[in-house]
């Protein structure tokens, strides 16, 4: 001690320097160092934490993003299914009703050329009434006697 006292130092200031020292470390290290060093760790948690929540976020987002191509390809599938089904009964039904509407068309036409066959047959009979009355006009001034209708049916008979 005599080596501090030689040196202008006095060993019991120096001690209550030192417990002073140590007493200030102490209050330091309780007050602020660990208060300090909570709250960084704490802060590095949510850090982390918030890294590992937008890393979450981007495969969530890419899991979505690909689910959401293949809705958009599925419904694109499906669309076209549709359409081409819609297609196929148009034409379908389409074919179906030309198809009606020539049979109504024969039918039409068959008709009609029963019918004008009928007025055509009405007319030769009532034109063949018509020649063979005036046939009987004609013998009757001709001959001057009155012709039987008998005669003139079996003479019209024979020309036919």
């Amino acid at each position: 001690m005599e080596a501090l006292e030689s040196l202008g130092i006095d060993w019991r200031l120096l001690i209550a320097q030192i417990i002073n020292f140590l007493i200030l470390l102490f209050l330091l290290r309780f007050f602020l160092y660990k208060p300090i060093v909570g709250m960084l760790i704490k802060r590095k948690e949510k850090i982390s934490q918030g890294l590992k929540d937008a890393q979450d976020a981007k495969e969530q987002l890419e899991q979505a993003s690909a689910k959401s191509k293949q809705t958009l390809t599925e419904a694109s599938l499906v669309s076209e299914k549709i359409i081409s089904s819609a297609k196929r009964e148009m034409e379908e039904q389409t074919g179906a009703e030309i198809k009606r509407a020539q049979l109504k068309a024969e039918e039409i036409l068959a008709s009609s050329r029963k019918q004008a066959a009928l007025e055509q047959a009405k007319i030769v009979e009532k034109a063949k009434r018509e020649i063979t009355d005036l046939a009987l006009t004609i013998s009757e001034k001709v001959i001057g006697s009155q012709v039987d209708k008998d005669d003139i049916k079996k003479v019209s008979e024979k020309i036919k």
